[in-house]
């Protein structure tokens, strides 16, 4: 992921998944492929974790399965900043970290869709 600013549109979704390639070869170098694979895999995982707010095991299931991501996910777990063009800070705590209750707890009221969505979320979530 490259930049402070990742945006998405809301009617896109992110993929994330391990490398993956088509090869040909004696079994020396198929063996070579798969190392090559890996390596390249494990430095998306690294570029992911550096902006993410997620495990890196979660994040290494989510890879694993070829995970599509919605933009209100993305923008929760940290791949994105911005949907639609409205900043939001990449470090959306997960329901009931550090006693934080939310937008809803606060005594305010959500802003725009995306903080009733989170505000929402995490009020069903816990």
């Amino acid at each position: 992921m490259a930049g402070g600013a990742r945006g998405m549109s809301e009617a896109s979704l992110l993929m994330i998944h391990n490398a993956w390639t088509f090869a040909i070869g004696n079994a020396a170098e198929l063996r070579k492929t798969a190392d090559d694979l890996e390596t390249i895999s494990e430095t998306s995982a690294n570029a992911y974790l550096a902006s993410i707010n997620i495990e890196s095991e979660k994040l290494k299931k989510l890879m694993d399965a070829e995970t599509w991501i919605s933009p209100g996910d993305a923008l929760l777990w940290g791949f994105a900043t911005d949907i639609d063009g409205e900043l939001y800070s990449s470090a959306v705590p997960e329901p009931g970290e550090d006693g934080d209750e939310g937008e809803s707890g606060s005594g305010k009221e959500p802003q725009n869709n995306y903080q009733k969505f989170f505000s929402f979320r995490k009020e069903n979530n816990k």
